[in-house]
């Protein structure tokens, strides 16, 4: 089993394995219609979001991202990717989790 080569998105940057067809960060984006926020690397500099991250998010979930400015990816699994997020309406630290395209359709 060789192992998968990784494309980066376009868009964002966000490193995709080549047998996905679609960037899940990109999709969500979309699929959520606001945008996507990018945080800054701590939960406490995320409380109070910049026009930018304010204007950048997934409705109240805001990507915390990492020095490189791609958004923190605690883990990456067979059925999709988890993303480090700030609850603005709650005012603590959430994981989003992305599914992997293969699976959208099952329920």
């Amino acid at each position: 089993m060789s192992p998968e080569h990784q494309r980066t998105c376009p868009s964002c940057g966000n490193e995709l394995p080549e047998a996905m067809e679609f960037c899940p960060v990109c999709m969500l984006r979309e699929g959520l219609a606001g945008g996507v926020a990018s945080g800054q690397s701590s939960f406490e500099e995320t409380a109070r979001p910049t026009p930018v991250q304010a204007q950048q998010r997934f409705e109240h979930y805001e990507l915390l991202t990492g020095e490189d400015g791609k958004p923190v990816e605690p883990d990456r699994g067979a059925m999709g990717v988890t993303y480090k997020a700030f609850d603005v309406n709650h005012r603590c630290p959430v994981t989003l989790k992305v599914m992997s395209e293969k699976y959208l359709g099952d329920e």
